[in-house]
């Protein structure tokens, strides 16, 4: 039977991606930084409580059903992953920083920008000195010399969303269905929009232990606005830096309410091995140090806490992903026989492209991703190593989410790192390298990803009675809104108020790493020994997530699960360990003394600290808003 298009839910989802994209760069306060997607569960929030009863007062048509609002939260995740961290935030800043940054001292003029393609950048520095430090009085904003590199990277953008949305839905079977993960993630936007008969509220909502919960956090949040205008209200840390290794190092302590309620949701091996193995690479990290061993070269940006852990994960990430595709073999020779024979006893009925558009969709988006990256400056095959490495990266943090679901990770190892220390330098080049480096905006700081966020929507889906391909369309239109309005929103306030007075690390530190980055790689052409080095910590990182997987799928006593390896040395894992150690031990004491039913009676304390923490945040935003101190008020969601 056909089903109706939810031109309601479609509409309304269109206004909250219109505001998340506009709104989040105003603040940049980490409600769309990773994948768990804050600013959608605070749109979530927000509807279950205000929007939907005054909907249903004024007349019962007007009110969302459950799948309504699932359809509106999909289309908010999506919309989360463009405006900040995901893209906008980083692409802007660096495409226009490499002409306002450059200077005589750094050598850029000579290195770095006659190696990046004129159309990937703006190329007017008047006007790029006006959205760094603002716009003169009557003077009209120039949006035009943004125009031509902000439609290229849209053109690429585009067809990266649906090189990823390919990937998600020939994953979903398998992941789904088959090995049946959890997707903690996703779990609360459906248990909060679950309604009784003839209930106007959600049932979650009406759980004491769920706003016991949420009170913590949101109070926590309460007492930060108010120091901002009260210094003498004592200040509450979560935080204790702890140098250890004779100071070469530190452990970090950090209590983080989001982390804390998604890891209650998730396998206790998962999150013991996430902790533990993060702190076995403190001390493997301590003992090079204080022993005075490392890799010649250095580390970058995003990389882990030394070269050798940070290649480590780099060839652990890689036998990760060979380890997906085998495990998921019959299921991607299904697709295979689906998308060339049209095999009919194979049904992709209920996903949101048929499987034939994914596998060539898949290929065929490839194909071009390399040509894009050629046109920026990469040689063919540093194309290639570079969206092989990318593809295998942004999977295996695809399932650390859907599997461990703590919706904040990153690589250890970024593909920018990889590319650059894996391939000698004469095959790469001066444009190669600031191919590779102009890939920071999307490809550096992953710490969210169309990939995830609609790997998430697809297990929401079995939540709803809409048509899959409906989905898919919300979804699209999502992405390109969002690019967009988020665009328009991060010019023009750069040019009302200067983008040097907004968050420092987007408009000032991450143009010059980025810079930096391709300036030192022209300037002082890698090493064999930088290079082979690199290859032995890699295959040292292989061979011990290799034993990991074996250990993990085939004795049941092994209590070290692969999945916390290639990610245990990244920011995210650093600064989030204590929070998934703590709820460790709270899962474990529940289980072992309380049982199952303990377990699911707290379950929604655990889904009130999340959306508490999510509350708190977009309480400061209405205080900053009020009180006219945006930047100086709020709080930050996350780590």
């Amino acid at each position: 039977m056909k089903k109706n298009f939810p031109f309601k839910a479609f509409l309304w989802g269109i206004l909250f991606v219109v505001f998340i994209s506009y709104v989040d760069p105003v603040f940049l306060n980490g409600l769309t930084a990773d994948f768990v997607g804050g600013f959608a569960i605070l749109c979530l929030f927000f509807i279950i409580i205000f929007l939907n009863p005054v909907l249903n007062l004024i007349k019962k048509n007007f009110s969302l059903s459950q799948s309504e609002i699932l359809l509106i939260f999909t289309m908010c995740l999506t919309a989360c992953v463009i405006p900040s961290w995901g893209l906008m935030a980083n692409l802007i800043p660096i495409i226009s920083g490499f002409k306002y940054y450059a200077s005589p001292e750094n050598r850029w003029e000579e290195f770095v920008i006659p190696n990046i393609r004129k159309f990937l950048i703006p190329q007017d520095i008047n006007k790029i000195r006006m959205f760094f430090e603002g716009v003169p009085k009557n003077y009209k904003f120039p949006y035009s010399e943004w125009f031509l590199p902000l439609s290229f990277w849209f053109i690429f953008y585009i067809i990266l969303s649906f090189f990823f949305i390919c990937i998600a839905v020939i994953l979903r079977k398998q992941w789904v269905e088959k090995e049946k993960l959890i997707f903690p993630v996703a779990l609360l936007p459906v248990e909060i929009t679950k309604y009784r008969e003839n209930e106007k509220i959600p049932s979650l909502l009406k759980n004491q232990f769920f706003w016991i919960g949420f009170s913590i956090p949101f109070l926590y949040s309460m007492i930060v606005i108010l120091r901002s205008f009260f210094p003498s209200i004592p200040n509450i840390i979560l935080w204790k830096s702890i140098p250890v290794f004779r100071r070469t190092t530190n452990i970090l302590f950090v209590l983080s309410w989001p982390i804390f309620g998604f890891s209650y949701f998730v396998n206790l091996n998962v999150l013991f091995s996430l902790w533990f193995l993060h702190l076995l690479s403190k001390i493997q990290t301590g003992y090079l140090n204080i022993t005075g061993y490392s890799l010649p070269g250095h580390t970058e940006c995003f990389d882990g806490s030394s070269a050798v852990t940070t290649y480590q994960g780099a060839g652990a990430v890689i036998i990760f992903f060979i380890f997906l595709i085998w495990q998921a073999r019959r299921h991607l020779k299904d697709i295979f026989r689906k998308a060339v024979y049209n095999s009919k006893e194979i049904d992709d009925s209920e996903e949101i492209l048929s499987y034939k558009i994914c596998f060539f969709g898949f290929l065929i988006s490839f194909i071009l991703l390399i040509f894009f990256f050629f046109l920026m400056g990469m040689p063919f095959f540093v194309s290639i190593v570079f969206l092989f490495y990318t593809l295998a990266t942004f999977v295996a943090l695809n399932r650390l989410i859907c599997q461990a679901g703590l919706g904040f990770a990153r690589s250890q190892c970024p593909p920018e790192s990889f590319t650059a220390y894996i391939l000698p330098p004469d095959l790469v080049g001066s444009s190669g390298y600031a191919g590779i480096g102009i890939q920071y905006p999307w490809a550096g700081d992953i710490r969210t990803t169309i990939l995830t966020s609609t790997q998430n929507s697809l297990k929401i889906k079995e939540n709803t009675d809409i048509c899959p391909r409906y989905i898919f369309l919300s979804i699209l239109v999502s992405i390109i809104i969002s690019y967009f309005v988020s665009a328009y929103s991060h010019l023009t306030n750069g040019f009302k108020i200067g983008a040097l007075n907004k968050h420092p690390w987007f408009f000032q530190f991450f143009p010059q790493v980025t810079g930096n980055f391709i300036l030192d790689k022209i300037k002082n052409p890698l090493t064999k020994e930088i290079i082979y080095s690199r290859y032995l910590f890699t295959g040292i990182g292989a061979g011990i997530m290799a034993f990991l997987i074996f250990m993990t799928t085939k004795f049941l006593w092994w209590p070290i699960h692969y999945i916390g390896y290639p990610f245990c040395d990244s920011l995210p894992i650093e600064r989030g360990w204590f929070s998934i150690f703590l709820a460790y031990i709270i899962k474990l004491l529940v289980l072992k003394y309380g049982g199952i039913h303990i377990y699911r009676k707290f379950q929604p304390f655990f889904y009130g600290i999340i959306v508490g923490a999510v509350a708190g945040c977009g309480a400061g935003m209405i205080i900053a808003v009020a009180t006219h101190n945006i930047g100086q008020v709020g709080v930050f969601f996350g780590i």
